[in-house]
């Protein structure tokens, strides 16, 4: 019971707040809206909060062989989340440094490999490109992405 009282003062504490917060901006401005996205994420959080900490294995229903299938749903759910999120990040870090060269006039294709953690571990770039804008693309990838040189490969022909 005490349990459930602490969830109830959690989300009313919480649901208070960010009414406060959310009546000192316009709601039509742009900081307004940001900061009710905030709230309303963070109100989610705390009305989620205690579900996502359920400890599935000394729940009642493991008798019914239900937890080892909620277990496995989870972590299914859970790889494919990491997944997306990897992909998302690789396809927006591709765009940026394609971005950046047709911006130099450019023509390449970029294939950046992206660890589970979301960092990108190694780039390949084709295509030509002129010595300058290839040495201004390095750094763009090194010191814009943390690709180091080491982790760079560079294939086509130089041009101009």
């Amino acid at each position: 019971m005490e349990a459930l009282r602490q969830y109830v003062i959690s989300v009313t504490a919480a649901a208070l707040v960010v009414a406060i917060f959310a009546a000192m901006f316009d709601k039509n401005s742009g900081t307004g809206k940001m900061v009710r996205l905030i709230g309303s994420l963070m109100l989610t959080l705390v009305v989620i909060g205690p579900l996502v900490r359920l400890d599935f294995d000394n729940q009642v229903f493991l008798a019914s062989g239900i937890g080892s299938e909620v277990t496995a749903a989870v972590d299914r759910g859970e790889k494919l989340a990491r997944e997306e999120a990897v992909s998302i990040i690789k396809t927006r870090m591709e765009a940026y440094i394609l971005d950046k060269a047709t911006s130099m006039s450019a023509d390449i294709l970029a294939d950046i490999t992206v660890g589970e953690d979301g960092v990108p571990c190694s780039a390949v770039i084709s295509g030509e490109v002129s010595p300058a804008a290839k040495m201004r693309l390095r750094n763009i990838l090194e010191t814009d992405l943390g690709i180091s040189k080491e982790n760079q490969v560079w294939i086509g022909r130089n041009v101009g």
